[in-house]
């Protein structure tokens, strides 16, 4: 505690909130298809492969699967309070992760 000050820059490092298992248009920001008029793309992905070569799903595809709970780094936060007596430090900026998560708080 006695190694930050006020108007320090400081590193802080925790788990972001997890989401779970999502689809591609929350997970990565994809558009919907046609909801009418007999159309099958509503919420899907579209198109995932090549044809016979090379015959499988590239690597990276933007897919669904799970979103969040994930190490999340803010490099250079700012220090606005501190209290020493009762161990409180004031950070400015969204910190990784929901109520009562650990943060790992590191000088830069």
């Amino acid at each position: 505690m006695e190694i930050f000050n006020e108007g320090d820059i400081v590193r802080v490092v925790g788990k972001s909130k997890g989401k779970g298992f999502q689809g591609v248009i929350r997970r990565h920001n994809m558009s919907r298809g046609p909801m009418s008029h007999g159309s099958h793309h509503k919420r899907q992905p579209g198109a995932v492969g090549a044809c016979a070569s090379p015959g499988r799903i590239q690597r990276g595809k933007k897919l669904p699967g799970r979103m969040g709970n994930q190490t999340v780094s803010l490099t250079r936060a700012q220090v606005v309070y501190l209290d020493k007596k009762n161990h409180l430090i004031g950070i400015k900026g969204a910190l990784p992760g929901g109520n009562k998560t650990v943060l790992t708080i590191s000088k830069v």
